[in-house]
């Protein structure tokens, strides 16, 4: 029997018997040339990629970056919107993976113990629009839940899959809903059920609402703020009760990344009583913008304050594009400086903590000159 033959056998069974990487490949990329309905194309990459158990830890992350990927693939209207936009987001759903498996490291599962000292199960993707984002993630928990219920028996009693709670989008737009979120979603369930014999439905739900006021107290343990401005992050983040809605995870990803419009969310975040430990963060360099993804997680205490760019600075994979962002605005606060013979005073404090900090040694002669009587 040829592999294309034999694949189309296999597809239907595989979340029962799970098929190493390489051979998951062969499979779907055999299957998908030939199909030319974008849903089937989705669900047939799905199944082909599931996590299995006899993967290693990194393999397992990566299959399931490989079914966000695939997910906004399907969902994105065009090969040059998806790659914008996956170049966007990709850091970021890296940022949520990470963190949803920090405290199980060896782990081959892609799960999270209820006995660590903070659980992830599940995130709320707070003005999502069409839900390109909540649906990847949606996919990303499905599949890992098909990997543990699969080998359920060799898992420790006290671990769960990967946002074994789900996921909630929600836009203050009904329309955006309507017609991109909750339609795909439609057509999603609808072609993972065609080979099945259940009626699958991804664990997503969608909400109209304004910031987090459609969200209740324990519902969701992490919130995700992506594509607005700081200023509509900082307003959702201030005027919301965060204790009271028991969250304790933020992923925040502001479209404007100026070190003084950061350091309003990181100052509120950190400062007057609120207690947000900055855990990671990464960057991207897209379209003439930087994008800083940061994490924060809810802490007893700050020991200090820490500035955008902390876990950057000697981060391998972000020093040289950190190094761009800093360069680019220290340029751009000489031009600032040279016009109005000062700084505003967030732009200031960013250059004192360049100045101040060993790390930044590189820049000090150029922060120096932006110093009061500098």
């Amino acid at each position: 029997m040829s592999v294309r033959a034999a694949g189309r056998t296999a597809l239907i069974s595989l979340s029962i018997t799970p098929r190493s990487p390489q051979t998951k490949r062969i499979i779907s990329s055999a299957i998908i040339n030939q199909t030319p309905n974008k849903f089937e194309r989705f669900r047939i990459c799905l199944e082909s990629q599931l996590p299995s158990p006899s993967t290693d830890a990194e393999d397992g992350d990566h299959d399931l970056m490989t079914i966000a990927k695939s997910t906004m693939e399907m969902l994105s209207s065009n090969r040059r919107s998806f790659h914008r936009t996956w170049a966007r987001m990709s850091p970021l759903i890296e940022l949520i993976l990470s963190a949803s498996i920090q405290d199980c490291a060896g782990k081959s599962d892609n799960s999270i113990s209820e006995n660590s000292t903070a659980t992830f199960r599940s995130i709320a993707d707070v003005g999502c629009d069409h839900g390109l984002l909540s649906l990847s993630l949606a996919c990303m928990a499905w599949s890992a839940s098909q990997c543990y219920e699969e080998d359920k028996e060799n898992h420790d009693a006290n671990t769960l899959p990967f946002l074994s709670k789900g996921v909630i989008g929600s836009d203050v737009s009904a329309n955006a809903l309507n017609s991109g979120a909750l339609m795909s979603l439609t057509k999603m369930n609808e072609a993972l059920s065609r080979k099945s014999d259940t009626v699958i439905n991804l664990p997503v739900d969608f909400r109209v609402g304004n910031g987090l006021s459609v969200f209740h107290s324990g519902e969701t343990d992490g919130v995700i703020l992506a594509g607005m401005g700081v200023n509509t992050m900082h307003e959702i983040l201030t005027s919301s009760d965060l204790d009271k809605l028991d969250i304790n995870y933020l992923f925040l990803q502001p479209t404007n990344s100026r070190p003084r419009n950061l350091l309003l969310l990181y100052d509120a975040l950190q400062k007057d009583g609120n207690s947000w430990d900055l855990m990671d963060e990464s960057i991207t360099f897209l379209g003439g913008r930087w994008y800083i993804n940061s994490y924060f997680k809810r802490s007893l205490s700050i020991k200090s304050i820490q500035f955008p760019g902390h876990c950057l600075r000697n981060k391998d994979s972000c020093e040289a594009t950190y190094e761009s962002f800093i360069d680019h605005h220290i340029q751009w606060l000489q031009n600032d400086y040279t016009k109005k013979g000062k700084l505003e005073v967030n732009d200031q404090r960013w250059i004192n903590h360049l100045f101040s900090d060993e790390r930044y040694c590189k820049w000090t002669n150029a922060c120096r000159r932006l110093e009061p009587n500098g």
